[in-house]
């Protein structure tokens, strides 16, 4: 009886003494074909990739989506487009001094506030970053030759890029913006600095696309005279007020201006404008005034849709193609006087006007019927 008692008091301290290890991981809980890996069965979710699995990439969604933290191991060159796509609950990765690609949206949406890139990185693919809301700053290593289109878009709290200036042969940093090399191109404004007011540098030829989309803190961006192009979304969904278009610009882009309700500038299209955008200016609800030179042969479609408070409109002789609503929902316009130079309206360019009191314009002009859709008045034609 003895014996037994003492038995049961041994297993018992035994049992007591010794925790259950619940993040041990082993090979066995990864699959890997030809150097990748495809998948992950473990059950912890604060994950060391062992080294001796021999990877190379990492694959398609491999974690699961309430994965926490993963260390990367050395060995591996490459991040597979989607890796850890919508993994709001890593909030720790280490990345190895292998790695060489971050793929498409790699890491995109995922939770971690830092992220440290190795020297041996030479590529950022497409919204590898996007909607990664708490990252608040990133440094651009020596050797990365390549960011996709929207990598960092949607973070928030990015207040700070920097990068390797002593020996990164393609890129650069200026008071926290990313540059390319020569500052010829502004590739990314943050969207967590605080500055109110931007003052782009005097060497800059182009605004990326997306370059300041979505920021909510800037009221005021001064471009430059030497300005040659404005990308597509440069500025879109932002809240500046205060706009420059220089004598210099040639290009803006397809919504470049989209949705940015607080401009209240007046809007003067330089005449060393060769291309405006679809829809750049669309819904930018408190333009009043909009100039238009002769210049420019084509107003885009959409360019000016539903500036609904736009009451004042020049278009001046050398314009030849208003496109399909290019003016849609300009309530505030109470005269539409269309040049004679112009050859074409498209449908619906000035629907919904519904406040215009008179429509001055050619007998050679064609337009459709649409064209002045919702519109209480007859045309006047001034030959």
């Amino acid at each position: 009886m003895k014996k037994q008692v003492f038995l049961f008091l041994a297993v018992s301290f035994f049992t007591i003494s010794t925790p259950f290890i619940v993040n041990a991981q082993s090979p066995s809980d990864f699959e890997v074909k030809d150097s990748i890996l495809v998948k992950y069965n473990g059950r912890v979710l604060d994950v060391t990739i062992p080294r001796e699995l021999g990877i190379t990439t990492i694959g398609n969604n491999v974690f699961p989506r309430d994965i926490t933290s993963v260390t990367i191991p050395e060995g591996v060159k490459n991040i597979d487009n989607n890796a850890f796509h919508g993994r709001d609950k890593l909030v720790t990765i280490f990345l190895p001094s292998s790695l060489e690609r971050i793929g498409d949206y790699a890491f995109k949406e995922c939770g971690f506030a830092n992220i440290k890139f190795p020297d041996s990185l030479t590529e950022i693919g497409k919204e590898a970053f996007t909607d990664c809301k708490r990252l608040s700053e990133i440094n651009i290593p020596k050797n990365v030759q390549a960011i996709g289109e929207k990598a960092f878009h949607g973070c928030y709290r990015l207040a700070k890029t920097t990068v390797d200036k002593n020996s990164n042969c393609y890129f650069s940093d200026s008071e926290g913006v990313l540059f390319d090399k020569r500052l010829s191109s502004l590739i990314i404004y943050p969207r967590g600095k605080s500055n109110a007011k931007y003052i782009v540098p005097s060497a800059t030829k182009t605004i990326s696309d997306y370059a300041f989309s979505g920021n909510t803190t800037l009221t005021e961006v001064v471009l430059p005279n030497g300005l040659q192009k404005i990308g597509i979304f440069a500025f879109s969904r932002s809240n500046i007020e205060k706009i420059n278009l220089p004598d210099t610009l040639e290009i803006i882009g397809d919504y470049a201006f989209e949705s940015c309700d607080k401009i209240t500038v007046p809007i003067s299209i330089p005449s060393s404008l060769k291309t405006l955008g679809e829809a750049s200016f669309q819904g930018c609800l408190r333009i009043t005034t909009v100039s238009i030179p002769g210049t420019l042969s084509v107003i885009s479609r959409e360019s000016f849709d539903r500036c609904i408070r736009l009451s004042s409109l020049k278009l001046s002789e050398g314009i030849t193609i208003i496109k399909r609503e290019a003016f849609n929902g300009c309530r505030g316009l109470l005269k539409i006087d269309i040049p004679s130079s112009v050859i074409t309206l498209e449908d619906y360019s000035f629907s919904n006007c519904t406040n215009a009191e008179s429509i001055i314009l050619s007998r050679n002009t064609q337009y459709e019927r649409s064209s002045f859709q919702g519109i209480p008045r007859d045309i006047t034609f001034r030959d």
